[in-house]
């Protein structure tokens, strides 16, 4: 009993951890006391780095992993919070993606020069009066299934805080495409 009340105990440390990090790279970012330090680096590099980081989680759910091409994809950004929007989009796609299901990951250069990273993933779609709260600090769609792998309800408000900090477009849209349907991730970064 002891080792288990420990484990518990250890697990809810560390979520409590991981949601006060969160909370403090949000305020810092509204607060705009966290300067952006803009470089240009390889979008497609970092997502195909992050979605071989999350290979075992994938082959856990039996999941189709799809990588953006291998092809060089320069952007003009601050690697270390687009890393943050890019691993947060990630990690939703995962704890939402039906089993055996599919989580891909595709770039798109727009007319007006920029890069378009988008994460799809299968599965439920989020109903369409909830798709504005999303980005809301602590608001959650399905409260009972969050709670099942941990979810705080801040991540999606730190990925708003940093697109906001760009100036940059993001957002979320339903999809039934060829695909499959589910829901996908996006944000926008000019081209470098």
């Amino acid at each position: 009993n002891r080792d288990y009340y420990c484990a518990v105990i250890e697990d809810e440390a560390q979520k409590m951890s991981e949601m006060i990090r969160r909370m403090t790279m949000l305020m810092q970012l509204e607060g705009g006391s966290e300067q952006l330090l803009t470089e240009r680096f390889d979008i497609g590099e970092l997502a195909r780095n992050l979605l071989q980081k999350y290979a075992p989680r994938l082959a856990q759910k039996n999941v189709t992993a799809v990588a953006p091409p291998e092809t060089s994809l320069l952007v003009q950004a601050d690697d270390y919070w687009i890393e943050n929007v890019l691993t947060n989009y990630l990690s939703n796609a995962l704890n939402h993606v039906s089993m055996d299901g599919r989580v891909e990951i595709t770039m798109q250069l727009l007319d007006n020069g920029c890069v378009r990273t988008a994460v799809f993933n299968t599965g439920e779609s989020i109903p369409a009066e909830e798709l504005p709260r999303i980005w809301e600090s602590f608001y959650k769609v399905d409260k009972a299934r969050t709670r099942a792998y941990g979810g705080t309800g801040i991540g999606l408000s730190v990925v708003a805080a940093i697109m906001k900090a760009h100036g940059m477009p993001f957002g979320v849209r339903n999809v039934s495409d060829k695909r499959g349907n589910g829901v996908e991730f996006f944000f926008d970064l000019p081209q470098g």
